[in-house]
């Protein structure tokens, strides 16, 4: 009796598998839409930099010599060139 279920488990376990195989081979007679198609929402355009902290660094040049926010291997670099 359970050999007989088992088989009519397994034999509609492979009956959907083999139906749904064939509904997805299916054609449909139009072409899939691209992914830019298919995307609900569009990013594209233009980005901007959101200056929130250090904004007077970003907007103005520094003076001459101002090595404050430079990585420690500029400064290395200018000093020993010269530049100061």
């Amino acid at each position: 009796m359970a050999l007989r279920k088992l088989q009519i488990v397994f034999g509609a376990c492979g009956a959907t598998l083999i139906v749904s195989a064939l509904w997805a081979q299916q054609a449909t007679g139009q072409a899939t839409p691209s992914p830019r198609d298919m995307a609900t929402v569009n990013y594209t355009g233009y980005w901007v930099s959101v200056i929130t902290e250090d904004w007077r660094f970003r907007m103005l040049t520094a003076p001459k010599g101002n090595t404050i926010h430079l990585t420690i291997l500029m400064a290395a670099e200018m000093s020993r060139s010269g530049e100061r």
